[in-house]
């Protein structure tokens, strides 16, 4: 055998070595990507959990529905109560829209969580509150809720839940 045969032999191996490790790099690549998906959806399942804990108090739950009905009306605890919520929500939402916006979260996902956010913000208490506290979110997210709520789609929470109607939570004696 020449010498020519045998670097040509070696040029293929290596071309193959080349490919492989090329291939086996696309599915690490693609296997990674794969988990931070996972890995974020699960993050964000778990934090929707916790935001959704303040519905175990009854008394949590009427302060809310109550501000929601009618901010002006509502007492400063009410206010506070929902306020909080809002924030809550709206710092959960930014999160997602940023990942959504990398690619890390699917359409699907991002999508339904920003229509339930619109109909809690599609409330009295929801507007009063975005007018309020809407500059502490990122431009995009404000312009993309923002053109949402102005289209007049969404109906409020109140409206989409029958017992989140104010009349089912009469403030206590």
């Amino acid at each position: 055998m020449n010498w020519d045969a045998i670097g040509a032999v070696g040029e293929l191996v290596s071309g193959i070595a080349v490919i492989a490790t090329l291939v086996y790099l696309a599915k690490q690549i693609r296997d990674s990507a794969r988990q931070q998906r996972m890995d974020s959806h699960r993050a964000i399942s778990e934090e929707f959990n916790r935001i959704n804990d303040i519905w175990l108090s009854l008394d949590n739950t009427g302060m809310m529905v109550r501000a929601w009905s009618d901010w002006e009306g509502a007492t400063a605890q009410e206010q506070h109560m929902s306020g909080v919520f809002f924030m809550k929500v709206m710092n959960h939402l930014q999160t997602m829209f940023l990942l959504w916006e990398s690619g890390t979260v699917d359409d699907s996902v991002y999508e339904a969580e920003e229509e339930m956010t619109c109909a809690f913000l599609a409330t009295n208490g929801g507007q009063t509150w975005w007018e309020l506290f809407q500059q502490g979110f990122s431009s995009r997210l404000r312009d993309r809720i923002n053109s949402k709520l102005s289209s007049n789609g969404h109906l409020a929470v109140t409206e989409l839940i029958p017992y989140w109607h104010k009349d089912h939570w009469p403030a206590s004696s």
